[in-house]
């Protein structure tokens, strides 16, 4: 007698989204009334499956405005007005993107205008990121985020602790 069982695993992909943004132009610190452009940057991270119809989205608060694409970027963004929703249309995603091989990144650029109610404060240049993506080897539906962006900027090699805040 003879018993065989045979099972499958099947690992899915670790995929994520990092996002961050640097000074532009303008204000600094931030001015009520008066503008301060930033770039934000989206980089992604894939670790084991390619992952297919991936796709990011991030909402921009009331008080900045979408200026457009950081120049020579070649990735598919966009921006809905009506749903003030940047989108990445990412398609493909490589396994190991972001570890061994190159980073994929898309940037933009946006401009903040804060009133004077949010002198003092550290105002969100946009909303939590949300990214999807379907791991073309396990089959499953992978979702991930990243937190929203503020005028806090670590990333920014010229940041200082006391430009984060709005002033009047």
């Amino acid at each position: 007698v003879n018993n065989f069982e045979k099972m499958v695993v099947k690992i899915a992909s670790d995929f994520q989204i990092a996002a961050s943004a640097v000074y532009s132009s303008g204000a600094m610190p931030p001015q009520a009334e008066k503008e301060t452009r930033y770039t934000v940057a989206w980089t992604l991270s894939n670790s084991t499956n390619t992952i297919i119809n991936a796709e990011a989205r991030a909402v921009l608060p009331i008080y900045v405005k979408w200026v457009g694409l950081a120049s020579g970027v070649s990735e598919n963004i966009s921006y809905n007005a009506a749903t003030r929703e940047v989108i990445w249309k990412i398609g493909s995603v490589k396994p190991n993107t972001g570890f061994s091989s190159v980073n994929r990144e898309a940037s933009f650029v946006i401009s903040l205008l804060p009133s004077s109610s949010q002198v003092g404060s550290v105002p969100q240049l946009i909303k939590e990121v949300s990214l999807v993506g379907q791991d073309s080897f396990a089959g499953n539906q992978i979702k991930s985020s990243s937190s929203a962006v503020s005028t806090h900027l670590p990333n920014d090699p010229n940041y200082k602790t006391e430009n984060e805040r709005v002033v009047k």
